[in-house]
């Protein structure tokens, strides 16, 4: 799917255009190569699936860098942010995903708790000078969607609000850019 995304894009679009690919499975080595070859941007990886920690994330974190590619981490809903704090000091991952739901299917409830880690990364991105981004996926609609903001995320994932909105994803989306702004 990736490698035919890219290839539909224009040379001026596939300039513009960020592919990045959460994958949330037990093996993510395994596709690194794969991924990069297809066109993918940034390859964002679960810090759930690091058997051995810190050690594993290094590698692959370097392994996606090496080839080509942006390097994101992903956290579930209970794992803490301090998990993910050596890995972020390597300044090799440009995006962290913080879910907001458990990973698994769509429509789920927002989890407050997460608000605490979006501030807790901000404030410790701040503090240390790095330089990535804060995404939120889970559960955005137009009440969390300001909320996630003010904690200091950079970006929203929104699925259900938007494919079940009743005027239709542009309205959504107009809508959720509305609210997270203020």
């Amino acid at each position: 799917m990736v490698r035919d995304i890219r290839r539909s894009l224009t040379p001026d679009e596939a300039r513009q255009i960020t592919l990045d690919l959460h994958m949330c499975v037990n093996c993510p080595q395994q596709y690194v190569q794969a991924m990069a070859h297809a066109g993918a941007t940034r390859f964002i990886f679960q810090w759930e699936a690091m058997k051995n920690g810190f050690d594993d994330a290094l590698s692959l974190a370097v392994n996606i860098a090496e080839a080509g590619m942006k390097v994101g981490i992903s956290i579930n809903p209970e794992t803490p942010v301090a998990n993910v704090l050596p890995l972020l000091e390597q300044e090799l991952v440009t995006l962290v995903d913080v879910l907001s739901v458990n990973p698994g299917f769509g429509g789920q409830k927002f989890q407050d708790k997460v608000l605490i880690k979006i501030d807790e990364l901000a404030q410790w991105r701040n503090i240390n000078r790095k330089e990535f981004l804060i995404l939120v996926d889970g559960g955005i609609n137009k009440n969390t969607a300001p909320l996630v903001m003010k904690a200091g995320a950079d970006i929203l994932v929104a699925g259900t609000f938007l494919f079940q909105h009743p005027c239709g994803i542009a309205t959504g989306v107009e809508e959720l850019k509305s609210k997270a702004c203020k």
